[in-house]
Formats: C-alpha cells, sequence, structure tokens
C-alpha cells in the first residue's frame, strides 16, 4: 500500500467516493466526491501537535471501538498518505445561528477542560467584545442549541461571560502586541460603537492604517451610553475596547464629523460611516412636546455620561423591549418610587428576555400589558403630569411586521399620573450629524457603498442603509463590522464587492430521537442548565452595582459539561494554533471533480458481519464478549492494551473460548461459509495461547484448511493444546462473573457447558455497505448475497457483464488475502490488456433505431437496462458500445422503431426458410 502511495503515476484519492459513471469501455466519466480532510497532505508533517492540542475524544474505529482517540488523528501508523485529519459532522447549530458565527462548542469545550485563557483566545478569533456579549446578547445559539431536545439549552452566552471575568479576577492580561502596518491605504472610521470598533481591528490585522473617530468624550457607542451600568459595567467595556486599541487602531475623541468626503480628501482612501441606530421613533400623539418627556435612549445617554436628570417619583415607560426595560430599572435606581411599563401586546409578546423583566418586576416596575398610550397629559406650566391610556385587544388582521393588528376596547379609558414619561419604542439610524448634502445617503445592502439620492455611489465610502435587522443586538452590529471590513478590504484590493457566499460545512442537525439517543448512549443524564446567580433585590436599590452575576468555577465547568458536542471538532482552534506549518483549515468544505477513465475496477472489499445482531450471544451487552477484529486489535501492541489480552476488569483471562461460524452457514443470517474463518480462529488461539495462560476452548462445526500449509498450522495449534470442542455454541449468558458458553458436542453426544472469561466470534464477511449502490452506477449487478457477479464463475471470474469494469478481490466473494492478490493483478492485467489494444472489440449484436419511425416517446429508454438508449433531437440512439443485444427495447416499443441487428424480421425470415428448404424444393412463406 505504501508503494502504491508513492508511486508516481497512482493518485490516491481517500476520503472520497463514486457518485456517478457514465460513458462506456474506454471512455467512462466518474463523478467523484471527496469530504474534506480539514488537513492539507501537502504541508502536514505528521508531527502530531494537533492530536496533543486536541481536547475532544472519539471512538477509534481502527480499534474497533475498544478505546478512544482524538478528533484530531492519524488513522494508524502506516496510513496512506500518513498525514493527520480531523473529524467534523459538520457546524454546530450554535455557529451557524450566530451571526458572527462564534465557535461556541469551541470555547465551552475549552471551559470543560479548565483552558480558560485559551478559550478567551477563541472567542476573541469572532468577537472582540466578549464581556459585552457575555451580558448584552440576545444570544440565538441557545435557541438552536442541540441540547434543548434532552432538556434544556446550554447557557452559552453565561459561558462566555465567565471567561471574561474569571481570567480578569485572576489578574490575569493578555499580551497584545500591536499589528504592523504592512499596507499604504488608510482608512478612517466614524463612530467608535461596535460596527466602527470591528470594522478597525479586522482592517488593522489585515495591515491598514486605521482611524475612529468619535464625537463622545467615551468610546463604545450605545454600548457605552445605551447600555446601563447595572447590565453593563464600564469599566468591563473598556477592557475589551483597550484590547482592540492595542492592536494599532487610532481613536480620536470629541472628534465630530459631518463631511466624509472631505476625510477622503485629506488622504483616508476608505471611508466607514458606523454610527449606528440612536434616534427614536415617536409616538405620534398629543402631548410630546411637554417638558418632562424623554426619549429613552437620550436617557439612558444622559444618565451614562453622568448628566443631570431630573424624573420625580412616578415614572411611566412606553415600551416593551430591553431598552425599555433598562430605562424603568435605571428610573428605579435613580430614586424613582412608582414606575409603570406599558406594553401594547400581552405579556407573552414582549421581545424582553422573561428573566430580563422578572428581576425588573422583583425590583418595583410594573407591567400593564395590553395597554396604549393615547396622549401626553400636562399641567399648565407645560410639564408632564400624566398618560391617557387605553386597553387593547388583538384583531385578526396581521399588520405590516407580521404580528395581529390591534385595536383599542372601547370603554377602558385610563389615566396614569406621572412625573416623566419616557418612550422607548424602537430606533433607527440618525443622519442629522451629517452636512445637509448627504442627509440622504444609504448604503447597499450587499456591497455598503453609499449612493445620495440618485446620484452614483460615492467611491471609497461605506455605510449601511440604517434599516439594521436586530438593530439593538450588539453581536448583529459586530456581524456588520466584519461585513463592512471584508467589503473596505475587498474595494481597495481592486477586487470585486459582489463576490459569491463562501462556502462552509453543513450544519449538524439531530432530530429529538437522535438527542436523546446520543446523550443515553454518552451517559448523560437529564439536568436543568445551571441557574444564573443574581444580585439581592435589596443591594440593588439605588446603585447600579451590577445585577446579574458571574458563574462560579465550579458552575462554569458543570454547565459546560452539558455540551453534547454535537459536531464531533468543537473548532476550539487549538490545532490551528499547534501546528507549525499551518496545515489545518477547518473552512475545507466538500469537493466534487470528474475524471476520464479507460476501465473500470471494483474493489469495494468486504466488512465483518455484526455479531450484535445475534442476541443470543450477547456481544455488546457482556463486556468480555468479543469479535474476532477486536480479539486481534487487543494482541496488537499498538493497540487499546498494549498486547494484552485484559478483561473488562484489567485482569488477565483463565480460560477463552472461541466460537465458529456465528451467522455463518445460517439460513437465518449468511447461508454462506466465508472461507477463510476457521483458520483465521486458528490463529486467535495461537495468539491467546502466545500472549496468555489461559485455557482455550475452539466450539466448530467442522474445520475447513484447505490450502497450502494450513492443515500443518491446524495440527500446530493442536500441539499447543487448545481444546477442540466439535459442536456449535447455542448461546452465552454471565453466571458468577463469567461467561458460560453452551453447546453440544457432537462427537459424545451430549449438552454441555464450558465458563469462561472471554468469549470471542467468529463472524461471516460481507459485502462492504454501498456495494450495492455502486454496482448500480456501473451496471454490474450482485448475487443474493451481495457480492458482485462474475461474468463467468471459472472462465472469466474478473469480468463483468460491463464491458471496462472487473471484480477485485472481496467484491466477487469471499477469499484469502493470497487469492484477492491473484484476483487483483489478474483484473490489472485485463485492464492493461483492454487499454493497450487502442480499439475495443464489442458483441455485434446490438439494437438500432429505424429513424423514420421513432416517436421519441422515450419508452425505451426506460426499459433499457444498460443506459444505452438516449434521446437526441427527437429520437432515439442507441449507444452500440453499451448496448448487449438484450431486446428489452424490441418489446417495449410500440412504434417497432427498434431492431437488433442480425436478429430482424427479414433476417430471421430468411433463416427459417433456409431450414425449411429440402434439395429440390422450394418453400415459400
Amino acid at each position: 500500500m505504501m508503494d502504491a502511495g508513492r508511486h508516481p503515476r497512482i493518485e490516491l484519492l481517500t476520503m472520497s467516493e463514486v457518485t456517478d459513471v457514465h460513458g462506456y469501455v474506454g471512455n467512462f466519466q466518474a463523478t467523484i466526491k471527496s469530504r474534506p480532510r480539514y488537513v492539507d497532505p501537502a504541508k502536514c508533517t505528521a508531527c502530531n501537535a494537533c492530536t496533543e492540542a486536541c481536547p475532544l475524544t472519539a471512538v477509534d474505529e481502527f480499534n474497533a471501538g475498544l478505546c478512544s482517540r482524538k478528533i484530531a488523528y492519524r488513522p494508524f501508523a502506516q496510513a496512506v498518505p500518513n498525514v493527520y485529519a480531523i473529524d467534523k459532522d459538520g457546524i454546530p447549530p450554535c455557529q451557524t445561528a450566530c451571526p458572527v458565527e462564534q465557535r461556541a462548542q469551541g470555547y465551552i469545550a475549552l471551559i470543560r477542560e479548565g483552558l480558560y485563557e485559551d478559550a478567551l483566545r477563541v472567542i476573541r478569533e469572532d468577537n472582540p467584545f466578549p464581556s459585552v456579549c457575555g451580558r448584552s446578547c440576545h444570544h440565538p445559539c441557545e435557541g438552536r442549541c442541540t441540547r434543548r431536545y434532552v432538556d434544556q439549552p446550554v447557557s452559552i452566552m453565561a459561558l462566555k461571560r465567565f471567561v471574561t471575568d474569571h481570567l480578569h479576577d485572576l489578574g490575569w492580561q493578555p499580551e497584545v502586541e500591536p499589528v504592523p502596518q504592512t499596507q499604504e491605504k488608510r482608512v478612517a472610521i466614524i463612530g467608535s460603537g461596535p460596527v466602527g470598533l470591528t470594522a478597525a481591528q479586522d482592517l488593522v490585522r489585515n495591515g491598514y492604517g486605521v482611524t475612529v473617530f468619535e464625537a463622545l468624550p467615551v468610546a463604545g457607542g450605545m454600548m457605552r451610553v445605551g447600555i446601563p451600568e447595572h447590565r453593563l459595567p464600564k469599566a468591563i467595556l473598556q477592557r475589551d475596547i483597550d484590547h482592540i486599541l492595542a492592536q494599532g487602531v487610532d481613536l480620536q475623541l470629541n472628534s465630530p464629523i459631518s463631511d466624509p468626503v472631505a476625510l477622503r480628501e485629506q488622504g483616508y482612501d476608505a471611508v466607514l460611516l458606523a454610527t449606528g441606530v440612536s434616534k427614536q421613533t415617536r409616538l405620534g400623539i398629543p402631548g410630546e412636546n411637554l417638558e418632562g418627556y424623554l426619549d429613552g435612549v437620550k436617557f439612558l445617554r444622559d444618565v451614562s455620561l453622568e448628566q443631570p436628570v431630573e424624573i420625580g417619583e412616578r415614572v411611566v415607560v412606553v415600551g416593551g423591549g430591553i431598552t425599555a426595560v433598562d430605562c424603568a430599572t435605571t428610573a428605579v435606581r435613580l430614586g424613582a418610587k412608582d414606575v409603570t411599563l406599558l406594553y401594547r401586546r400581552s405579556r407573552g409578546e414582549l421581545p424582553v428576555y422573561k428573566e430580563d423583566l422578572t428581576e425588573a418586576e422583583n425590583e418595583g416596575v410594573q407591567l400593564r400589558d395590553r395597554t396604549v398610550a393615547t396622549a401626553i397629559l400636562g399641567d399648565e406650566n407645560g410639564r408632564v403630569r400624566g398618560v391617557e391610556a387605553v386597553e387593547s385587544k388583538p384583531t385578526g388582521r396581521i399588520d405590516q411586521t407580521g404580528a395581529r393588528d390591534l385595536a383599542v376596547v372601547e370603554g377602558t379609558e385610563f389615566t396614569l399620573e406621572a412625573d416623566t414619561v419616557i418612550r422607548a419604542v424602537g430606533q433607527f439610524a440618525d443622519l442629522s450629524y451629517l452636512a445637509p448634502e448627504y442627509q440622504s445617503l444609504a448604503g447597499d445592502k450587499e456591497t455598503l457603498q453609499v449612493t445620495v439620492g440618485s446620484e452614483p455611489a460615492l467611491q471609497g465610502i461605506f455605510a449601511h442603509s440604517g434599516e439594521i435587522p436586530g438593530s439593538g443586538f450588539v453581536v448583529n452590529a459586530i456581524a456588520l463590522g466584519h461585513q463592512a471590513a471584508e467589503n473596505i478590504h475587498c474595494y481597495l484590493q481592486g477586487e470585486s464587492l459582489s463576490a459569491p457566499p463562501k462556502t462552509r460545512p453543513p450544519e449538524t442537525k439531530w432530530t429529538r430521537e437522535e438527542a436523546i439517543a446520543k446523550a443515553r448512549q454518552k451517559g448523560i443524564d437529564s439536568k436543568p442548565r445551571v441557574a444564573a446567580r443574581a444580585l439581592p433585590v435589596s443591594e440593588r436599590a439605588e446603585t447600579f452595582r451590577e445585577t446579574w452575576l458571574t458563574y462560579t468555577e465550579e458552575q462554569a465547568r458543570t454547565e459546560a459539561g452539558r455540551c453534547l458536542d454535537c459536531a464531533s471538532c468543537c473548532e476550539c482552534l487549538r490545532c490551528v494554533w499547534a501546528c507549525g506549518p499551518g496545515a489545518i483549515d477547518h473552512r475545507m468544505t466538500e469537493q466534487v471533480r470528474e475524471i476520464e477513465v479507460g476501465a473500470v475496477v471494483l474493489a469495494t472489499g468486504y466488512e465483518l458481519y455484526d455479531a450484535a445482531g445475534i442476541p443470543q450471544y450477547g456481544h455488546g451487552r457482556y463486556p468480555n464478549v468479543l469479535d474476532g477484529l477486536e480479539f486481534e486489535r487487543m494482541t496488537n501492541v499498538s493497540g487499546p492494551t498494549g498486547g494484552k489480552i485484559l478483561c473488562a476488569d484489567g485482569g488477565e483471562p483463565r480460560s477463552i473460548a472461541i466460537l465458529h461460524c456465528i451467522g455463518s452457514r445460517d439460513d437465518n443470517h449468511k447461508e454462506y461459509c466465508s472461507r477463510l474463518c476457521c483458520m483465521y480462529a486458528l490463529k486467535l488461539a495461537h495468539l491467546a495461547k502466545d500472549f496468555t495462560s489461559a485455557e482455550v476452548y475452539e466450539f466448530y462445526i467442522d474445520l475447513r484448511a484447505a490450502g497450502k500449509g494450513y492443515e500443518e498450522f491446524y495440527r500446530r495449534v493442536q500441539e499447543d493444546g487448545v481444546k477442540f470442542i466439535r459442536g456449535k455454541a447455542t448461546e452465552i449468558e454471565p453466571s458468577n462473573g463469567r461467561l458460560l458458553v453452551r453447546a453440544e458436542d457432537t462427537l459424545i453426544g451430549e449438552k454441555i457447558e464450558v465458563p469462561v472469561d472471554m468469549a470471542v466470534l467468529i463472524t461471516p464477511m460481507q459485502p462492504s455497505a454501498g456495494a450495492r449502490e455502486v454496482g448500480q452506477l456501473v451496471g454490474v449487478s450482485v448475487g443474493k448475497d451481495g457480492f458482485f457477479n462474475e461474468l463467468h464463475p471459472k472462465l472469466a471470474p474478473v469480468n463483468t457483464s460491463a464491458d471496462g469494469v472487473f471484480l477485485a478481490g472481496c467484491a466477487q466473494g469471499v477469499k484469502d488475502i493470497p487469492d484477492t492478490v491473484a484476483q487483483a493483478s489478474a483484473a490489472a492485467s485485463k485492464v492493461i490488456g483492454l487499454l493497450a489494444q487502442g480499439e475495443v472489440e464489442i458483441d455485434p449484436v446490438t439494437a438500432h433505431v429505424i429513424d423514420e419511425r421513432c416517436s421519441g416517446c422515450g419508452e425505451c429508454v426506460l426499459t433499457c437496462p444498460y443506459s444505452a438508449i438516449a434521446l437526441a433531437d427527437g429520437c432515439a440512439e442507441v449507444n452500440e458500445a453499451l448496448c448487449k443485444g438484450c431486446g428489452t427495447c424490441v418489446g417495449a416499443c410500440v412504434s417497432h422503431a427498434i431492431d437488433v441487428s442480425h436478429f430482424e424480421d427479414e433476417q430471421l425470415m430468411a433463416e427459417l426458410v433456409g431450414m425449411m428448404n429440402r434439395p429440390g424444393e422450394l418453400v415459400l412463406v
């Protein structure tokens, strides 16, 4: 195998399957689908660094499932090619649900292993604001978490927060070095919110010079002034900002910009408008000009900037989102005694998260749902004195948001007294900071290039249109920042901004039943997620201490342990960081290629029959019942036990039973004899005697040792002291900590019971899974046992009924290694002889179409077993290289438009006349 892998004219396509074959002898086209290895074979040096770094394990198939291996692994020591691969079932649903495709399973796995620094590093690969998103995120990842099928989703957001807080509490500071500027071009970014700073970091990492202009005296945008201190402490936000700035981003505070074009003229090659959405929708009701009627965003901003704010004791907040709840809880901390939240829909339709609303109510906020504010009432001094409201009910109509429209309930009007009314009912882009000539600008949603009215795009200026989906979510803004940086990079490099979407592995999707079954298989019990801790309500009044508290280390590792690892590889990136040659690429995708070949050899091999399908022997249920392959791997020095034959408890067996014909020569399983099983069983008995001092029993029907030297080996095993019992074992059951093998000794005619410590089941060979489908691709049939049918069992054992398709090895039937090698050589000789001819002889008996009769119905195409007929220009055509002259099409054609050469009506009649004529007589038909 290694010689074949090194041969310059042999191309080995590993992790590949043939999905289609069409054409004919000498002219086949094969479609090959190759699964991604996630390791570049040309770069991999097989140094094992990735395996040592990988935190996850999987069942080791090469060692028959007796032990585990890492997710990043080399299949076995002599693997060809001798490089590593990574098991990956796709992308976990938590990752695909995240707008920034955060590798959540990766950092959760690292937390579980206590690798906190690596966990934070993998978070920051995709998200420059881990401290923020660990506190303020709508966490769509948790809504798609596979664990939800078992009990509750993993607390992904809380685990992200734990990493940042725990490392900070330990005093750990990451070493951040400025990224050197390798590009001559510079980029200006207006706004230091999540969009602007994310784009700035990405562009700096690409080698550009980046300057961020911020109009406020502090950086962070709405994260800084739109999220109150008790939900996001400013010092924690500053940690994330400092990490970004340390990479080389230049930040200019108190620097409002009104003319983006002027920045281009100052030498910036691209400009990004990233001022976010800070302007609120008005309610459109009377009284919105009264003193004491506040904009929610401005209210939170003034409080964050420590500007004087007077609200009185009675506050009404109109809205139901997180901004509305933030305004209400902030009002409580500013001393308000009566805070009411008005929401026009039902409690169940509130966009705020349930736990945030619950804590707000614990602090004294009152929710009045199904209530619509109809007017702001004022006193004679022009100051707010109350809110006029009315109850609402849903109608049968659907509004433009997709929700049911509302109608007021007549006669339910009432008035709420209030000193301050705060509206928090939606936000949109505020372009008032721009010069008047730019206030109609809009960014293209795909390229983000800016246009003003109907004018062409402003070169080098980028912005979003302002209609940002989920504009209140930081993680959505981060995703937009990544997109902006990528588009600006393409623009500066002269590349297309409308590039095709990036390919990525498919999402891993488990059904509820699969999730429950796999959790049970891993021994995972149903248990709820670890609840987040909250600051006692008594300690919150008139203070802006953080409401929600972080996990303890024990809680975090417990919660991380609930992850089902549903995508196998978690993309923790430790293998990437450990790989010196840079051979690992987690974005590899499935590749499809077409190759032209002159011949096809089917060498699909075999697999062992699953002994678990014969329940009376207990394979898979009793720990010391093994199949032959599992036992053989145990005897190998590179196997799971280092070459020692051990029972499940770690002790050496005192007695071993080897059971022949488990599933072979059995009408209920496999009728045939696998031919080599007897000698295989004798080899295992010989190994058992070599490796242990155990008594070894062979239960057999009869021994078939046909072959050179095999009988001698049989006698040798007898001389080793192996006990042979002629009789098929009927069942195995546990007894007093051992295994009891029941059988009938046909030599003495008695039923016997033999207690042993280990039982080895010798199961039959069967065709590999998928072999039948491969045969269908090339037009080769299979027999009742599932092996491919040869053209003739004696005269053409490697040929098939399909010209140019040959058989080798156990694809044709059970056989041992010498016979397999001989047949493979024979198949190679057939291929060489075929390709060396230059011309190929075909059977002269083929079908042909009479064009003037053909109606183009296509019935012949459907019935041809060899796919030799196709429609062209409304008429059937026969490919003579594929046609076998079976005549199926002749019988199917209702127009009598197909004949078989040498079997046409005239020819048959002439033969008939010839047979009926006698000398001197003439017969007319």
